[in-house]
């Protein structure tokens, strides 16, 4: 497969609604052919989803915002400090199916934090320093 450019953008800290609402946007513009691939990057307010396998009663005392959504699985939290990565993407184009991406994005994840703990050993008090909402689409190739 020819190298091929994947655009992300940082959404910054973002209501879960707003940005659920974007990407269902760009699905519908991405199976009609008006958008390229990307991958939203946010953290949300706190907030639990239930996926389709789940129910409110599987939550037993809620402290925040609750939203059924169309995914599979169970409930989930999102919260401050808690990166979500949106792939909006058509998959056979990159030769992937669901299963494929998901073990891809968890390789890529591990390797990006194995790098960045490694060039952060020795070092006392670092941490990494993250980028403020509002910032334009950033472009890597896979």
């Amino acid at each position: 497969m020819p190298n091929r450019e994947l655009n992300f953008w940082w959404l910054g800290r973002t209501e879960y609604l707003t940005a659920h609402r974007l990407m269902l946007e760009l699905v519908e513009e991405r199976i009609a052919g008006r958008a390229e691939d990307v991958v939203l990057m946010t953290e949300h307010e706190d907030v639990y989803t239930l996926g389709r396998n789940s129910r409110p009663e599987h939550l037993l005392n809620p402290q925040h915002p609750v939203h059924q959504v169309e995914r599979a699985g169970g409930p989930t939290y999102h919260g401050p400090g808690q990166l979500v990565a949106y792939p909006v993407l058509a998959l056979s184009e990159w030769g992937l199916d669901a299963r494929k991406l998901v073990t891809a994005l968890e390789e890529a994840t591990i390797r990006a934090l194995s790098a960045s703990a490694s060039a952060l050993e020795g070092r006392k008090g670092s941490q990494a320093s993250g980028s403020q909402g509002g910032r334009s689409p950033r472009s890597a190739s896979p």
